[in-house]
């Protein structure tokens, strides 16, 4: 009891602030009772909350090794995970209690894995289109949460369907410690967001990415480890500069101090919380350790020497406690991701897919605008047309390359390809030289045209009415052309500076950089920046190569890319030289300089009545009227939008490669049906005209459609090669 000021006692409610229960506090008269959740059980000390079952194992990761060791303080760690069964960096992990797995996001390999509690059976979940993550796991609809602070989006999967999709791309550029309560009347995640917003905060918002708020969002500087205590509702994080431990409830009310000012917090990097105790990784010290998560007290060091220690959660069921599944009946076409809303759930769809007007089912997105990036890291990214909408499901941003330069696309099956190219820039650059693809969900990846194969492939493009793919290969002054379905990879040289590949005598092929195609009338165009003899040109062609004729010499240096906008028969192309985007009709006719002083223009794509074009030198992608260069709108600035210091150390080759995820026009050619009847390449020369040819090492029978070997040996040697490199 306490005086209130008069004669009068009042009496004192001791479970306010909270100090003596670990779990449920009751006040009474003089007094207070404590109390414990489902599946724990009160102590005899009237105070503490014992986890029914199994004792719980603390998860602890040190970049290269997972860890495990039971809670009790004499026991012994043992080795889950080392780097020689697969993971080099791990900073992130959460479980699954129910299967006996954990998963852990590694940043060196850029994947997520699970393992079995005992160390077995270690796999790979998702390979492809992420950087460093922090994940967690929803035990209740099996949905796995993600973030990329590079490509700046939180992604989910559903490890029922394995479809997968972006639910957040703004203002998460390094979140931490993502947490989730996905119980009843809950349905919450939590994070902290330290750097993405003009002060720091701790997040809420609801599983599918919607109703997100700030709950704390005062008297913090570097909020860096976040988790949930679930018995009682309560938001834990750390401030990694100020140097404490703080708890909240779930709308950040009721906010209470830890620890504060210890040497022990100088290096905190993550959190867990289990029964009475908090524990955290601090990194200066390279320790773990745990004190009272209600007063700081009966602090002690759990594992000393953990060489660079990073994440630290618990295995125990009680973590993940039982709770209806809105998602159980499998309502949604794709992904079901519980929510805060009236029915518990929303439905949502896999990348290249969007939600139907039924809330239910998915159809293949829209067009859409597709880009590579060669620095900082190399990278595929996907946006609306809309300059306005930052969301990002249209396709899975791709990372894990090398020296990305061109881009087109497939979409019969979905696949987008790009080409791995030493750029006459960069000299430094470590090229795979090779064309790869991958679907639009980040499934598949594969080298399609593998090194030994294409050379130095430069820029390439996609005949999607007869199934080929060609590219330029300048180090060998040729265009090639390869089938793209199938296994047999035929493949052949069209257009080179051997044989009959020249007008009036003079050679055409000097430094092929540019290229585009026009299926359904049957033409191939190129720009060459000229060598050897060969001065500057564009130059156009039947794509299998025949009648060559070069339509433009003038004003032409230095060109990057070419476009051709079919419908109306145009080409444009930029010129790093001149530092225009020029553009005439496909027989050299009606030339223009479309727009003036551009900085290094480099990808350009055309869709409807807009021209769309990158420039390295003012790092964004631009749209104009194709007509004329006006109304110019910034559809994406780097530094500015992206927020990234050192773009502005990259004067060029930013962004590279640039397509709209879109085909219009003719859906056939003399190729389209049965490969046009011939056993190797269908190759277009006309509107209803074709060639047959056949690939390396063979030649075409006098049927005109059939392929002889001409060297056996040779081609049992080629197709060894392929066999090896596929």
């Amino acid at each position: 009891m306490a005086l209130n000021g008069t004669k009068i006692c009042l009496d004192i409610d001791e479970c306010n602030p909270a100090v003596y229960c670990s779990q449920l506090c009751i006040n009474r008269r003089q007094s207070y009772e404590c109390g414990c959740v489902d599946g724990y059980t009160l102590d005899d000390n009237g105070q503490t909350c014992n986890a029914d079952g199994d004792e719980a194992l603390l998860l602890i990761s040190n970049r290269n090794r997972l860890y495990t060791k039971p809670v009790s303080p004499d026991s012994e760690i043992s080795t889950l995970i080392s780097n020689n069964r697969g993971p080099s960096n791990i900073v992130s992990m959460d479980i699954n209690a129910e299967e006996n797995l954990v998963y852990w996001g590694d940043s060196s390999t850029n994947r997520i894995w699970k393992t079995n509690i005992d160390g077995s059976n270690t796999t790979v979940i998702i390979d492809s289109g992420l950087d460093y993550s922090e994940l967690a796991y929803d035990w209740v609809a099996h949905n796995l949460y993600w973030s990329d602070p590079y490509m700046k989006i939180v992604e989910v999967v559903s490890l029922d369907t394995l479809h997968r999709a972006t639910i957040l791309s703004h203002d998460v550029a390094n979140i931490k410690g993502i947490s989730l309560d996905p119980r009843d009347g809950k349905r919450f995640i939590f994070w902290a967001n330290p750097d993405n917003r003009q002060v720091p905060v701790i997040e809420r918002l609801s599983m599918d990415g919607t109703d997100r708020r700030d709950i704390i969002s005062t008297k913090m500087q570097r909020p860096y480890g976040l988790t949930l205590d679930l018995a009682m509702e309560r938001v834990y994080f750390g401030d990694a500069r100020m140097d404490f431990i703080e708890f909240c409830d779930y709308d950040g009310n009721g906010r209470q101090q830890v620890l504060v000012n210890t040497q022990f917090l100088r290096g905190l990097r993550n959190l867990a919380v289990w029964e009475d105790y908090v524990y955290w990784v601090d990194t200066e010290n390279q320790e773990l350790l745990r004190a009272n998560k209600l007063t700081g007290e009966n602090r002690s060091v759990v594992v000393q020497n953990l060489n660079r220690p990073y994440a630290v959660t618990v295995f125990h069921a009680n973590r993940q406690p039982a709770a209806s599944n809105p998602c159980a009946a499998n309502p949604c076409h794709h992904l079901c991701l519980l929510s805060t809303n009236s029915v518990g759930y929303k439905c949502a769809c896999g990348a290249g897919y969007k939600l139907d007007n039924d809330g239910v089912s998915c159809e293949a997105s829209g067009p859409f605008l597709i880009y590579t990036t060669r620095v900082p890291w190399p990278s595929i990214f996907g946006r609306k047309l809309d300059p306005n909408d930052t969301s990002r499901n249209d396709m899975i941003q791709m990372t894990g390359s090398r020296d990305l330069y061109d881009i087109d696309f497939d979409m019969r099956d979905r696949y987008i390809y790009w080409t791995e190219a030493r750029d006459h820039e960069h000299d430094s650059d470590r090229a795979l030289n090779n064309i790869q693809r991958i679907t639009l969900d980040g499934e598949n990846r594969t080298a399609i045209v593998p090194s030994a194969f294409s050379g130095s492939p430069l820029t390439l493009a996609i005949d999607w009415l007869s199934r080929n793919i060609y590219w330029t290969n300048p180090a060998s002054e040729t265009i090639e052309v390869m089938q793209m379905d199938g296994d047999d990879f035929y493949r052949a040289v069209i257009l080179s500076n051997e044989g009959n590949q020249t007008q009036g005598g003079s050679q055409l092929m000097g430094d092929p950089v540019a290229l585009c195609v026009d299926p359904a009338n049957g033409m191939l165009y190129w720009a060459d920046n000229g060598d050897s003899g060969v001065e500057p040109h564009i130059a156009k062609a039947k794509m299998d190569g025949s009648n060559p004729s070069v339509i433009r010499r003038q004003e032409i240096d230095h060109v990057d890319y070419l476009i051709i906008d079919i419908p109306e028969q145009k080409l444009y192309w930029n010129d790093a030289t001149y530092q225009r985007i020029q553009v005439m009709r496909v027989d050299g006719t009606g030339y223009a300089i479309l727009l003036d002083h551009i900085q290094h223009g480099r990808g350009l794509a055309i869709f409807q009545n807009f021209l769309y074009y990158s420039e390295s030198g003012r790092q964004r992608i631009v749209r104009v009227e194709k007509s004329d260069g006006s109304n110019p709108v910034v559809m994406w600035d780097f530094v500015a939008q992206d927020n990234y210091y050192y773009y502005a150390q990259f004067r060029s080759g930013m962004a590279t490669g640039l397509r709209v995820y879109n085909r219009d026009g003719p859906t056939s050619n003399a190729c389209s049906n049965n490969n046009g009847g011939c056993q190797h390449l269908c190759l277009p020369n006309g509107v209803n005209s074709k060639t047959c040819k056949c690939t390396t090492g063979f030649q075409l029978n006098d049927d005109g459609i059939t392929c002889s070997m001409v060297d056996k040996e040779l081609c049992e040697l080629k197709r060894a090669m392929v066999q090896i490199l596929y």
